[in-house]
């Protein structure tokens, strides 16, 4: 069947539970794979649109960089390829309101590659069929982009390296000192501190199985059983606890902080 000129052909890669759920979309709207993907998007992104940047949603996996790719070429995949045949226009605004985490891009290598045309129709499979599987089981499945970011910063904190951690560790201490100060006053050499402090908390981040792991850990104390959404809210929020919780996440001790399990 030839393709439309103005339609793009592309694939992304999800967790057969999604496929599943997208089955029974199907069945319950008696339309076709590509019909149904192409609905579902685009209600996604109109959705999206319609709403503030940190108050869009994402679908869990994506923070948490599920399924992940295997590490080695042998390795078996634990994801299926699924064909989109949709407008170029729809591809490119479905990966506008995506999320993307600090650090990560479009065309990047491993765990710094974004996956935003992955986010869009896992989120939107997810808002028409809840799904999940032995990974994603107990886990709130949609939160909001800020509280992502914020658990994208907790798993930063806890796996920072010396220098990452002595640089915000000063910015703290400066913050403490000059509350009240605006910024503009200080003097250049603090004024740079508090600035690469600032890209290296919300805009930059070295990536690796092991901080997609540590990001799990703490999703599965802070995003499951009846306090999920409350603490989704916490992340959100962005408030005083928020900075409590991200202090004692940055200031932990190897013994009690956040730590990765299994093979890192």
């Amino acid at each position: 069947m030839a393709v439309h000129p103005k339609t793009t052909e592309t694939n992304v890669r999800l967790p057969s539970c999604a496929f599943e759920a997208l089955t029974a979309v199907m069945a319950r709207h008696g339309t076709s794979r590509d019909a149904t993907v192409r609905r579902l998007l685009a209600e996604h992104v109109e959705r999206q649109e319609q709403t503030g940047p940190d108050d869009r949603l994402t679908h869990v996996s994506t923070a948490l960089r599920y399924p992940p790719p295997p590490r080695w070429r042998k390795d078996p995949r634990q994801d299926r390829p699924l064909r989109l045949r949709a407008g170029a226009d729809l591809l490119e605004r479905a990966r506008a309101v995506s999320l993307v985490l600090p650090g990560q891009y479009q065309r990047a290598f491993r765990d710094y590659q974004s996956r935003a045309l992955t986010d869009a129709v896992m989120t939107a499979i997810a808002v028409a069929e809840p799904f999940t599987d032995g990974f994603l089981d107990g886990l709130l499945p949609l939160l909001h982009h800020r509280a992502a970011h914020n658990l994208w910063r907790l798993a930063t904190a806890g796996l920072c390296t010396g220098p990452e951690r002595a640089l915000l560790e000063a910015a703290v201490a400066v913050r403490e000192t000059t509350s009240g100060t605006p910024e503009t006053a200080l003097d250049p050499d603090t004024q740079h501190l508090l600035a690469v402090a600032k890209v290296l908390e919300k805009d930059v981040a070295w990536h690796s199985p092991a901080r997609f792991q540590v990001a799990a850990n703490i999703a599965r104390e802070l995003l499951t059983g009846p306090q999920s959404e409350a603490n989704e809210r916490l992340l959100q929020e962005d408030g005083e606890d928020w900075d409590d919780l991200y202090l004692d996440t940055l200031y932990a001790d190897e013994a009690v902080g956040p730590t990765c399990s299994g093979d890192c």
